[in-house]
């Protein structure tokens, strides 16, 4: 797949999928990792990062109106 086509599948600039490809191309079949999220690390309790699990979140409360 040529990277201009790779850049708007994965939605990052041509130049990062033209970094990526020749960074493929010269280190044969090892593919580039990710270095991990940005940012700190969150000090949220994990009981509290999904609001799902409680029904808080809009989707868990079906369609509106209803």
């Amino acid at each position: 797949m040529a990277p201009p086509r790779v850049a708007r599948l994965l939605r990052v600039s041509r130049k990062s999928a033209y970094g990526w490809h020749a960074r493929w191309r010269t280190g044969g079949v090892e593919v580039p990792r990710s270095r991990g999220p940005c940012g700190r690390r969150s000090r949220m309790r994990p009981d509290l990062a999904d609001p799902a699990a409680d029904g808080l979140h809009p989707a868990a409360a079906g369609p509106p109106g209803r």
